[in-house]
């Protein structure tokens, strides 16, 4: 499956139980993860999407968004980097259970 029909399978998953699922981008600054999923009483976490199959190679970029991944985890955010729609519903729902959501 495509990485951007993974992550259109997501979006409706998520706006279906009423969290916003949002295009992630700081202008200037590179190494961000790609997507931030908002909900109620401040459930925030961000996901980094991979093609599928592409979680375990060496990447461009890949030691920087590895630092601010590790920056906004000790924020308390989580930070999940994904290419299956399995590993995403897991990673909303360990962070519904975290935030009492």
């Amino acid at each position: 499956m495509l990485e951007s029909k993974i992550e259109n399978e997501f979006r409706t998953y998520v706006e279906s139980i009423g969290f916003l699922y949002l295009k992630f981008s700081i202008l200037g600054i590179a190494g961000f993860p790609d997507r931030i999923v908002l909900g109620a009483r401040r459930l925030i976490f961000f996901i980094e999407w991979k093609r599928p199959g592409a979680l375990n190679k060496n990447r461009k970029g890949e030691k920087l968004q590895k630092y601010r991944h590790k920056v906004l985890r000790s924020f308390g955010f989580g930070v999940y980097v994904l290419d299956n729609l399995d590993q995403a519903k897991e990673a909303l729902d360990y962070e519904r259970k975290q935030n009492n959501n």
